[in-house]
């Protein structure tokens, strides 16, 4: 079975997923923040947008703001919930539900991963992010401008 991306299933397993945009203005424009998973997690090295499992009838958007505090120890609003994302890998199918969130405070740590970085839009492409996220990318390249 394929997937919305057309990527074959993978293992059966759906995780179901909210992943943080988090934005902010800088004197520079737009930026977001991203972060660098473990080495020894699955698809470590790779860059992200902060997020995790949504809990069993969580709302996206209360994940997305509570898995930021978690990951990062950032307090952020949730705005708007993008389209949701189906990828398969060998290892598992993912739903990965985009939140657009304003960064309200905190001063970030990586507390839920290797390391993290306040980034320009128009350099998101510099990033290896997970095959999951091509289309996310180029949706918010067009969305955020």
């Amino acid at each position: 079975m394929a997937s919305q991306n057309g990527a074959q299933a993978g293992s059966g397993k759906v995780v179901e997923v909210a992943i943080a945009i988090i934005r902010r203005a800088s004197p520079g424009g737009l930026e977001l923040l991203i972060c660098q998973r473990k080495a020894d997690a699955v698809l470590g090295g790779y860059w992200e947008f902060p997020g995790g499992k949504i809990h069993p009838n969580e709302p996206p958007a209360i994940a997305a703001e509570r898995e930021s505090k978690e990951e990062l120890d950032v307090a952020v609003r949730a705005i708007d919930t993008l389209v949701t994302i189906v990828h398969s890998y060998d290892y598992a199918t993912v739903r990965l539900t985009p939140v657009i969130c304003d960064y309200l405070s905190g001063d970030p740590k990586p507390l839920g991963c290797s390391a993290f970085r306040w980034i320009a839009l128009a350099d998101l492409s510099l990033y290896r992010f997970p095959p999951a996220n091509t289309q996310l990318l180029q949706d918010l390249a067009d969305r955020l401008k």
